[in-house]
């Protein structure tokens, strides 16, 4: 069979060389393809494309969450400052429900500073570069939200030293002194929104291996409280 052109001209046959690759060539191609995807995917620099690694870096990054359980989003802002990229970052983590600060907390990386380069300190990432860009740009803030439920035995389990309610109760010692009854229904109150679903936890890193222990916020007193201890 001769092929011809929309113009009526004929077409002369493939060339044995130029036909289409049978299927093992093909299925080689399509290997080839997925795995440079899967590279590129993979390896990804987590640094933000405007950052100039030479430069001071001031960079705030945030997140919208529910932390408080009024329903309404909060603003959770981590804030770091370097002389560079190369040098200790020092952080700020703000809380903001409805305009307000809410909690607040600082530190630095100085300390760590050299882990960074270590081979699974953060996971899923490569050299210093792409994890410190990792930790602070993305997995920090992803981190620090936990969501509490039935699963978490041990966190609603009364007779457990470091559930809930000896936890709760540990760290709320002045105002338990002052209200008991007040202090134990801020306790009970914020079981039923954990268990709802209603209410998040959360945990602040001042390293990566050194989170607080999870803390929920209690409307009672105004202020997160610790709800569970290893």
């Amino acid at each position: 069979m001769t092929l011809t052109e929309p113009s009526g001209a004929a077409v002369k046959p493939a060339d044995p060389l130029h036909r289409w690759p049978d299927k093992e060539t093909s299925m080689k191609r399509i290997l080839l393809l997925a795995l440079l995807l899967l590279s590129s995917t993979t390896f990804a620099s987590s640094c933000p494309p405007n950052i100039d690694k030479t430069k001071p870096i001031d960079q705030i990054i945030s997140k919208l969450a529910d932390v408080d359980g009024d329903g309404i989003d909060d603003k959770i802002e981590l804030h770091v400052k370097g002389k560079d990229f190369y040098s200790p970052f020092k952080w700020e983590l703000k809380i903001y429900s409805k305009g307000k600060i809410i909690y607040q907390r600082s530190g630095s990386n100085e300390r760590i500073v050299p882990f960074f380069s270590e081979q699974n300190y953060i996971g899923d990432c490569s050299g210093y570069d792409d994890c410190k860009c990792k930790w602070f740009f993305h997995d920090y803030l992803e981190q620090m939200i936990v969501k509490l439920s039935s699963d978490n035995v041990g966190v609603f389990d009364k007779s457990a030293p470091n559930s809930i309610y000896a936890t709760a109760k540990k760290y709320l010692n002045k105002e338990y002194k002052k209200n008991p009854k007040l202090a134990e229904k801020a306790i009970n109150n914020a079981v039923k929104r954990l268990l709802s679903g209603r209410a998040l936890a959360i945990q602040v890193f001042d390293e990566p291996e050194m989170p607080t222990p999870p803390m929920v916020w209690m409307p009672e007193f105004r202020r997160f409280v610790p709800v569970y201890e290893d």
